[in-house]
């Protein structure tokens, strides 16, 4: 529960340090006088938004610390722990805004974004504001206290998750069926197939314009071969060699050329041999040549028709075959994902089933409680009901299968008719008002917080509101904000709020009052400016509960 608060330079309150017990404590004052703005230094501390605005005129920054006792086994205690923090039962959460804009939030000593800090708020308080009627026509806030009443986390978690995952599956293969595979995967194959026929090799094509080159001057190059034949027979190299030979005789200095003489006729005649055997060899071929000829034809058709070089013919046929290969797998991953959509369909629907289920339920109770808690709020023939609309099939939402939809009628003989359909604010704020004790009493959060919802009923009506609250204050702890004193005298605890007005500052104090300052403020609340002896003893008459 919230056990102290303290604010300093927060709108129009320089200092201020409260203690809170359990119990329904009440906070009263003249209006205007600041009574919300203790709620609004919560929310702040909470994690709520907030600009320089919140900061009192003057000041450089205002800063709120909230102190809260927790037990072993509440979801708080859970939430802390899961983040590391040490509590010992207590935590507290800290928060600045200074005037350049930046705010810090801080728990238990350790910095925290304002995200994480609303998320262990909402284990901890929880705030019925005045306009709260009004967003109980919205259907979706009508849904969120059904599901709250039902205390049915664990299936609306569950739903939740399982349509995340088959929506995030049905996206993810609505982009894989963008891409006409069956198409692709045709064509990419007889692609690769024309070029696997053609059993490339590396370098071939060079390889072929060169023996092409070769066979289309076959007959010039074995004419050739023979002219270079015959110059080399009709030159007498041995007649040479043996000339020097003899010399070598007359001057040995000769032997060095004649040694280079014998190495040339040796390499002449190794010459003379090679070239005789590849002239030998050499053959006119028309057909290899058609044969060559048709192939370079092909490469250059088959680069042209694929608009790349025809060097680069094997290259695409790697690409092209990592192409189908990767529509292969986007295919096996579309039946994957089909399947998951399948399963997870199947999932969705049975734990939706078992939502809808536990909804009924709990709107069946919830129907009976609410027209109970209305009548006794002087709407003596009044009823209320959930209207359940299942969606269309296949319908899916993060929600369930169903809408809901509050209905009420006021008077006997009246129709059920949606909460929009309620003409008067009074009968409105009462079944906000009903609806409100009924589902906070299911509530596990340690504090409930009450900020003038009471507004448009009174008389009798507001002496039950307040013997209501003070039942649900017995239970967890309420702080309650009201203008009404048959609610004010059922609290347990009650501050008063003034605001002191001065030439130069107006500033808000909040003092816890004694018993007999109760009995006066309730009379103030009661009789106005004027406090009478009889308005002070109606007063005490009402606090005796």
């Amino acid at each position: 529960m919230l056990a102290h608060l303290q604010i300093k330079n927060f709108t129009i309150i320089t200092e201020l340090k409260l203690d809170f017990d359990a119990g329904m404590t009440v906070l009263t004052g003249e209006t205007g006088a600041g009574k919300s703005i203790i709620i609004d230094s919560l929310e702040l501390a909470l994690g709520v938004r907030a600009d320089t605005s919140v900061i009192k005129h003057g000041c450089e920054r205002c800063e709120i610390t909230a102190i809260f006792t927790l037990n072993n086994n509440s979801p708080a205690q859970k939430w802390l722990k899961n983040h590391e923090l040490e509590s010992d039962n207590e935590c507290i959460i800290y928060r600045y805004v200074s005037i350049d804009g930046r705010s810090r939030n801080t728990i238990n000593g350790v910095p925290f974004p304002q995200q994480l800090v609303r998320e262990l708020g909402s284990f901890l308080v929880n705030i019925h504001g005045q306009n709260e009627h009004q967003n109980l026509l919205q259907r979706n806030k009508q849904l969120h206290l059904l599901d709250n009443f039902a205390k049915h986390k664990n299936l609306t978690d569950e739903v939740h998750d399982i349509f995340n995952n088959w929506q995030q599956a049905v996206a993810r293969l609505a982009q894989l069926g963008d891409l006409n595979r069956q198409a692709q995967n045709d064509l990419l194959s007889y692609q690769i197939e024309e070029l696997n026929k053609l059993n490339l090799v590396e370098n071939e094509l060079e390889s072929l314009h060169q023996e092409n080159k070769m066979l289309n001057n076959t007959e010039q190059i074995i004419k050739t071969c023979s002219n270079v034949l015959n110059i080399i027979g009709n030159h007498n190299f041995f007649d040479a060699q043996n000339q020097l030979q003899k010399m070598q005789e007359l001057d040995p200095q000769i032997n060095s050329i004649t040694k280079l003489l014998e190495n040339a006729v040796i390499q002449i005649e190794e010459a003379t041999r090679e070239l005789q055997y590849y002239s030998n060899n050499l053959s006119i071929d028309p057909d290899r040549l058609q044969f060559i000829n048709s192939r370079l034809n092909t490469l250059y058709d088959l680069s042209r028709k694929h608009r790349v070089k025809p060097e680069e013919l094997m290259l695409l046929q790697s690409s092209l075959q990592q192409q189908l290969d990767e529509l292969d797998s986007i295919t096996d991953q579309a039946a994957i994902l089909k399947q998951k959509v399948a399963d997870l369909t199947v999932d969705y629907m049975q734990a939706a089933a078992k939502l809808s289920e536990s909804r009924r339920q709990a709107a069946s109770k919830l129907v009976s409680e609410v027209t109970k808690q209305m009548q006794s709020l002087n709407m003596l023939n009044s009823q209320f009901n959930i209207q359940i609309s299942m969606l269309e099939k296949d319908n899916f939402t993060v929600n369930g299968l169903e809408q809901i939809e509050f209905l009420v009628a006021i008077n006997p003989g009246q129709p059920l008719l949606p909460l929009s359909k309620v003409v008067s604010g009074g009968e409105l704020s009462r079944i906000s008002l009903a609806i409100q004790v009924i589902t906070a009493q299911k509530d596990r959060t340690p504090t409930l917080i009450f900020d003038e919802v009471d507004s448009g009923v009174g008389g009798k009506t507001a002496q039950i509101v307040g013997e209501l609250l003070r039942k649900l204050g017995t239970k967890t702890q309420v702080l309650c904000v009201t203008h009404l004193p048959q609610v004010a005298a059922q609290g347990h605890n009650h501050f008063q709020v003034k605001k002191q007005i001065s030439p130069d500052v107006t500033i808000t104090t909040i003092a816890k009052l004694t018993p007999s300052e109760k009995i006066n403020e309730i009379a103030r609340m009661l009789g106005g400016s004027k406090i009478t002896p009889q308005t002070l003893a109606h007063a005490k008459e009402m606090c005796e509960v």
